[in-house]
C-alpha cells in the first residue's frame, strides 16, 4: 500500500482496514500487523549494518551502475530516456526514497584482519 509506511502506525492500521487490505482473513501465515513490524530508513539500516561489520549493496543500484536496465513494461521509454541523459541513478534514488517500501540488499561480512 503506497505510502502506508510514512503514516503513524494507528492511522496506517486504520487505512489498511478501511480499504479492505487487512491480513486478518488472509490464507497465509504471515498475519503480522503494522504495529508489530519494525521499519527503518535505508540509511539507518546501512549505518546499523556497517557498525556490525557488513558492507551493504543495493543490488538494483549495482545493476544500474553496471549498465543493466529494467527497461520493460510501461516505463520503458522513461527509463531509456533517463539512462541516455545520465539521470537514471538520481531518478532511481529519488524513487527509492519516496516510493519504494522494500529494498533488495546484499550484505557481505567484512573480515577482520589482525
Amino acid at each position: 500500500l503506497l505510502g502506508v509506511n510514512w503514516l503513524p502506525r494507528p492511522i496506517g492500521e486504520w487505512l489498511v482496514e478501511r480499504i479492505g487490505r487487512s491480513k486478518r482473513a488472509a490464507r497465509f501465515s504471515d498475519n503480522q500487523r503494522l504495529y508489530a513490524m519494525y521499519y527503518d530508513t535505508l540509511a539507518g539500516f546501512v549505518r546499523r549494518a556497517q557498525r556490525l561489520g557488513f558492507v551493504v549493496t543495493d543490488t538494483k543500484e549495482q545493476a544500474i551502475t553496471h549498465g543493466a536496465s529494467a527497461a520493460t513494461g510501461r516505463h520503458r521509454a522513461a527509463i531509456r530516456l533517463l539512462s541516455r541523459v545520465g539521470l537514471m541513478m538520481p531518478a532511481y534514488r529519488l524513487h527509492r526514497y519516496l516510493v519504494a517500501s522494500t529494498f533488495e540488499l546484499a550484505l557481505r561480512k567484512v573480515r577482520c584482519v589482525g
